[in-house]
């Protein structure tokens, strides 16, 4: 629900579960293809 909106607050949330190690790159092979490259985006850049 978070990567569909994608605004800044749902991206410093998703920046936050990614830091707590709820989210990594294993979660991106989960995810329908138009999702996983904002996913990616934030895995490539967890420091905003």
């Amino acid at each position: 629900m978070k990567l569909v909106a994608f605004r800044l607050k749902e991206r410093v949330h998703l920046l936050d579960m990614i830091d707590v190690g709820l989210i990594d790159a294993t979660t991106l092979g989960r995810l329908p293809e138009p999702l996983r490259p904002r996913l990616a985006e934030l895995l490539a850049n967890p420091g905003g």
